[in-house]
């Protein structure tokens, strides 16, 4: 409660689950990137949480498999331009 008057916003925290090699990716990126893992996951969620729907769906494979090839080519030309 002291942060919020303080005008901090309180933050949630979540446990993640990781197998071996994966977590190992993960530290790597996070010291290339200097930054604790923490930071670097609260930094992709924010990222994701602005992305539109169709984006999101894409990343995490919610699309069905017969039409993802099809639906990535058409969200990138809708993109534009790198």
């Amino acid at each position: 409660m002291m942060n919020e008057r303080m005008g901090v916003k309180p933050r949630i925290i979540l446990l993640l689950e990781l197998w071996q090699k994966i977590h190992e990716s993960w530290l790597k990126i996070s010291k290339s990137c200097g930054m604790t893992q923490v930071a670097v996951a609260s930094r992709l969620i924010e990222w994701y949480s602005k992305q539109p729907y169709t984006i999101q769906a894409l990343i995490i494979g919610n699309i069905p498999s017969a039409i993802r090839d099809e639906a990535i080519e058409i969200v990138l030309r809708k993109l534009g331009p790198a």
